[in-house]
């Protein structure tokens, strides 16, 4: 251990602040969890002097944008499928009524994520996505559900000591369905179960603030502690009502509340080689939205 005239200097420790406990690792607030120790050491360190700019992410940013649109165009070619084929099926037996469904609106989660102090996992954002239905019995329709949730991202000062953090999750839900409807009436009240399961990606980064940097390299980039995609069981229920407006169209609104089973999204190489007994974030996930719906009965 270095000395200096006044005895021995303690050097500060060489592992981000997101990782500061090696016992301790990043959980969703959906589970329990007990106080982080109030003595836990910082990684960020006050440098002087330190360039007063605003940290630049415009690289960052544009390939985040491009990832988001490669996505949402295979999301998009994967819904369109799977309506598809499942229209094809339904057309091969006849005398069943059957239905197809678009699907979008606000999409919420009030899950929290707990680092150095605990904050919101993500922003909100849209749900986009299709349903098939096909008549049962009277008043009951089986049928699934293709969803798609993306979510903001949500900054926060807290997630991270003297960093400036962002996190969020996209996921992509498959469900099998079924549906109580009233049959006739200009206002028909319904209510939806579904099961199945999730692919759920989650991102959380962080950036030194303005007079701060890592304590083990004296940098100022974004690290990125979790970056995973993860799939696990699903389920959904929703209520709303539908008004028709021709014998073969409707249009609808209703409340959907998703849950997203516990998974373990990883950490980075970057995290576990710094700490390598930090696995990732653990924990389930919960969101609600308002979906419009446009049906079409064939």
């Amino acid at each position: 251990m270095p000395r200096g005239r006044d005895g021995p200097q303690q050097l500060a420790p060489a592992v981000p602040s997101w990782a500061v406990n090696d016992t301790w690792p990043l959980q969703l607030i959906n589970v329990s969890y007990g106080q982080l120790p109030p003595n836990l050491n910082t990684c960020l360190d006050r440098a002087l002097p330190i360039p007063t700019l605003a940290p630049t992410r415009v690289k960052n940013a544009a390939s985040g944008a491009r990832l988001a649109i490669t996505e949402t165009k295979m999301k998009s070619a994967l819904l369109l499928s799977f309506l598809l084929a499942m229209s094809l099926t339904a057309n091969a037996e006849d005398g069943r009524k059957t239905s197809l469904e678009l699907l979008v609106g606000p999409a919420f989660s009030a899950t929290k994520v707990l680092m150095n102090a605990e904050d919101n996992l993500a922003s909100p954002g849209m749900a986009f996505g299709g349903r098939f239905m096909a008549k049962a019995a009277p008043y009951v329709s089986v049928g699934a559900e293709l969803q798609t949730l993306s979510m903001g991202e949500h900054s926060s000062t807290v997630l991270v000591t003297h960093g400036n953090s962002t996190s969020k999750f996209d996921s992509l839900l498959i469900l099998a369905e079924i549906k109580i409807a009233a049959d006739s009436g200009a206002i028909r009240p319904f209510g939806i179960a579904g099961v199945g399961f999730h692919s759920t990606a989650m991102k959380i980064e962080s950036t030194p603030q303005t007079g701060f940097v890592w304590t083990n390299s004296g940098t100022r980039e974004t690290r990125t502690a979790v970056d995973s995609r993860r799939t696990a069981a699903a389920l959904t229920l929703q209520g709303g009502v539908d008004f028709p407006i021709g014998d073969r169209v409707e249009l609808g609104l209703s409340g959907s509340w998703y849950y997203l089973a516990e998974a373990t999204y990883d950490s980075t190489a970057v995290a576990r080689q710094t700490l390598p007994t930090f696995g990732g974030v653990k924990g389930s996930i919960t969101s609600t939205a308002l979906l419009a719906n446009l049906k079409y009965k064939f």
